[in-house]
C-alpha cells in the first residue's frame, strides 16, 4: 500500500518506519497513554493495527526517533516515580493485551500478539475499515434514536464481554 501522507503528531514513529515485521504507514490515534499505528504485516501481507505504549507525561522518545524512555528528568524522587509509572503503566498495557486476547466476540477487535521492544511494548490487532464515531459527529452530522440503539445494541454485549474478563475497556 502506498505510504498515507498526513502531518503526524509529535513523538510517533515516521511512515515508512519497518517495526520487527510491521511497515507503519500512518497514525490511527493518540491518547495519553499510547500511539496506534496502522501497518502492514510484511510476512502475512495484510493491514494491522499497532498499538504503541507511549505515555506522553512518563516517557520521552530518543533522538534516533524510535526508542522509548521513561521519564526521568527532575529530582530524585521525580525520577523514581517516573520510572515507577512507566513500568507500572507498561505492565498494565501487557495485561490489556493477554486479556484482550482471550476475548471472543465480532465487536471487539481480535489482538494477534505482542511484543517488547526499543524499550516498550506493541499490541498488534486485526485493523477494521471504518472511522471513529468522533469523525462522524466532527462533520455536524447527528445520530436519530434508531441509529444510537442500533449502535448501542452492538456496543454494548462487546462491553459486557470485556467487563467479565475483569478488564475496563477506556477506548471505547
Amino acid at each position: 500500500g502506498r505510504l498515507a501522507e498526513r502531518s503526524l503528531p509529535i513523538n510517533t514513529l515516521w511512515p515508512g518506519h519497518l517495526l520487527d515485521e510491521y511497515l507503519i504507514d500512518c497514525v490511527l490515534g493518540a491518547g495519553g497513554f499510547g500511539v496506534t499505528y496502522k501497518a502492514w504485516d510484511t510476512l502475512l501481507e495484510t493491514w494491522v493495527a499497532l498499538k504503541e505504549y507511549f505515555p506522553l507525561g512518563w516517557s520521552f522518545r530518543d533522538g534516533d526517533g524510535v526508542t522509548v524512555y521513561p521519564n526521568t528528568q527532575g529530582g530524585s524522587s521525580a525520577i523514581d516515580d517516573n520510572l515507577s509509572n512507566y513500568l507500572w503503566g507498561l505492565e498494565r498495557f501487557l495485561e490489556e493485551a493477554r486479556v484482550l486476547a482471550r476475548v471472543q466476540h465480532p465487536y471487539v477487535v481480535r489482538v494477534k500478539r505482542y511484543f517488547r521492544a526499543h524499550g516498550t511494548a506493541y499490541i498488534v490487532m486485526d485493523y477494521e475499515e471504518g472511522q471513529p464515531l468522533s469523525a462522524v459527529l466532527g462533520e455536524g452530522e447527528t445520530l436519530d434514536e434508531a441509529e444510537v440503539r442500533g449502535l448501542l445494541e452492538d456496543v454494548l454485549p462487546a462491553l459486557r464481554t470485556v467487563h467479565e474478563q475483569g478488564f475496563l475497556h477506556r477506548d471505547i
